[in-house]
C-alpha cells in the first residue's frame, strides 16, 4: 500500500512538472513543435521513473554522480524549452554581450543624446543592425531558416540604448561574450553567436557548480537541490548574467566551508588566499547584494594561522580588496543611473520609512496584480509583446 502511495505521489509530481514545462512552451509559441513536446514528456517521465527506481531499490548514488546524471538532462530540457532570447531580459543582455565581445567593457555615453535630450551619461552602443534584427525575427515568429539567414554586416550599424544592462559589471558577461567572440571567428550569423554565448555560460556555470559540489564538506544534497531550482537553472542555461553570479556564490561558500571543516588543521596558504580573494572579487563585481557573502572569511578558524594577528590581517586584506573592487565599479556605474530618479534604492527606502503603510499597500497591490506572473517567472521567461 505504501509503495502504491509513493508511486502516486511521484506521478503527481511528474504531471505538475510536465504541465508547468508545457505551459511555458505554450506561452513561448512552441506548442506546435511535436518533437519538442515529445522530448519534454519523455525526459520528465524518465526522470521520475529513475527517481522511483533509486528510491525503492535503495540504490546509493553519491551527489557527484547525481550531479553528472541530473544536470545534463535538466539542461537539455531548459535549453529546448526556452527558445533563444525568450528568457528573462535575454534580449537586453544579448545587446550588452555583443558590445562586450567587441572589446567595449564599459558602455559608451557618446550617443546618449539620441535617446535623452541633454543627456551626458546615457549608455548606448553602436552595433551591427543584424544583432537586433535577429531579435525581432525571433519574437515575430519567423521561421528557423529566416532567423538563420540573418548575417552581420559590419558597415550597417545602428545605435542601441543600454539603460538597464550598462550598470552590470562586464565580469558577469565574460563567459557569454567569450562565446560570441569565438563564434565571430567562424561565422557571421548572430543566431549561432547567441547559442555559442549560451553554451559558454553553461560550461562556466556548471564547472563552478561541479567544484562546489566536490568541495562542499557537508550538505551536498541541499546544495544539489538549491542549484536545481528552476529560476537558477534558467540563469545557467540562458544569456543571463545571473548564471555566473549564482554558481560562483555556491563555489565561494563551498570553498570557505571546505577550508573550515575538511582542512581546518592545515595552514592557510598564499594560494588559498589568492583563490579566496579572486572568488570574493568576482562576487563583489557581480552584484552588491552578494558582497556580504565575502564576510564568510570571518569564520576561518584561528588554527589555520600562526597567530591571531596574521589571521586578522589576512581576513582584512581579503575583505578590503573585495569591498574596494565593488566600490570602484559602483562609483563608475552610478553615472549611468543619474538620469533615472524614479525607482532608485534610496528613493524606495525613503518611501518605506516615510509612509510604511502606503508602501505595504503598494506591495500588496503589486502581488495581486502580477502574482501569477511572479510565480510563473520561476520557471522561465515570458513572451515579449510589442
Amino acid at each position: 500500500m505504501q509503495k502504491i502511495k509513493t508511486y502516486l505521489i511521484l506521478l503527481v509530481i511528474a504531471i505538475i512538472l510536465l504541465m508547468t514545462t508545457l505551459y511555458q512552451v505554450e506561452i513561448k509559441g512552441q506548442s506546435r513543435n511535436t518533437i519538442l513536446t515529445f522530448i519534454i514528456v519523455a525526459i520528465t517521465f524518465f526522470s521520475v521513473m529513475l527517481s522511483a527506481k533509486i528510491y525503492f531499490e535503495k540504490i546509493k548514488i553519491d551527489e557527484m554522480f547525481a550531479f553528472k546524471l541530473i544536470i545534463p538532462i535538466i539542461t537539455i530540457l531548459f535549453v529546448m524549452a526556452m527558445p533563444i532570447f525568450r528568457s528573462h531580459d535575454e534580449d537586453a543582455h544579448w545587446l550588452r554581450i555583443y558590445d562586450i565581445s567587441l572589446g567595449n567593457f564599459f558602455t559608451s555615453t557618446e550617443y546618449g543624446h539620441l535617446f535623452q535630450e541633454g543627456a551626458t551619461n546615457y549608455p548606448a552602443a553602436k552595433l551591427p543592425r543584424a544583432v537586433s534584427t535577429v531579435l525581432d525575427k525571433a519574437y515575430d515568429g519567423s521561421s528557423t531558416k529566416e532567423i538563420f539567414d540573418v548575417k552581420i554586416d559590419e558597415d550597417d550599424e545602428v545605435i542601441y540604448a543600454l539603460p538597464t544592462t550598462a550598470i552590470y559589471s562586464p565580469t558577469q558577461y565574460l563567459p557569454q561574450a567569450s562565446g560570441v567572440f569565438i563564434a565571430r571567428m567562424f561565422t557571421d550569423r548572430p543566431i549561432i553567436m547567441a547559442y555559442a554565448a549560451r553554451f559558454m555560460n553553461v560550461i562556466v556555470s556548471f564547472t563552478a557548480l561541479y567544484f562546489a559540489i566536490k568541495l562542499m564538506p557537508f550538505g551536498k544534497k541541499i546544495l544539489l537541490v538549491a542549484m536545481s531550482i528552476p529560476i537558477a537553472l534558467e540563469g545557467f542555461t540562458s544569456l543571463s548574467p545571473d548564471g555566473m553570479t549564482i554558481s560562483f556564490s555556491f563555489l565561494f561558500i563551498a570553498y570557505i566551508l571546505n577550508l573550515c571543516f575538511e582542512k581546518k588543521n592545515e595552514r592557510f596558504t598564499w594560494k588559498q588566499g589568492i583563490t579566496v580573494t579572486i572568488l570574493g572579487v568576482i562576487l563583489a563585481l557581480c552584484k552588491i547584494v552578494y558582497l556580504p557573502l565575502v564576510g564568510l572569511v570571518l569564520i576561518l578558524p584561528k588554527t589555520k594561522f600562526t597567530s591571531r594577528k596574521k589571521q586578522a590581517i589576512t581576513i582584512a586584506i581579503i575583505m578590503c580588496v573585495a569591498i574596494i573592487a565593488n566600490l570602484m565599479w559602483l562609483s563608475y556605474s552610478t553615472n549611468y543611473l543619474a538620469e533615472y530618479e524614479e525607482g532608485r534604492p534610496v528613493d524606495q527606502l525613503t518611501k518605506l520609512l516615510s509612509n510604511p503603510i502606503k508602501y505595504l499597500e503598494t506591495v500588496i497591490y503589486s502581488i495581486d496584480l502580477n502574482g501569477a506572473k511572479y510565480f510563473l517567472s520561476m520557471f522561465g521567461g515570458e513572451v515579449r509583446t510589442k
